[in-house]
């Protein structure tokens, strides 16, 4: 977190993203754990900032979604039971 206080003057599109809670989901089962943690890459993709890194899910054709976080943690989708919709009871 302390990269947000750093400013060297410049002006610059890149925020920190941060998972401040996993949601509980039968997709999710074994992330649950996993809170306020960064978000450093996405299928081996720097993340720029929150929008960057929707506009790369969104986009990704890949099998896996592979988010790499901080403290060496990685969260992998398979990208087709993440991007299905949503079923409600």
């Amino acid at each position: 977190v302390g990269q947000a206080f750093t400013c060297d003057g410049s002006i610059t599109d890149e925020q920190l993203v941060v998972v401040p809670q996993v949601l509980v989901a039968d997709i999710n089962i074994g992330y649950e754990e996993i809170v306020n943690i960064q978000v450093l890459a996405f299928n081996d993709k720097p993340v720029k900032n929150l929008k960057h890194l929707a506009t790369m899910v969104e986009d990704c054709n890949e099998e896996f979604l592979k988010f790499d976080m901080d403290y060496d943690q990685v969260v992998v989708l398979e990208t087709k039971t993440a991007k299905a919709p949503l079923r409600t009871s």
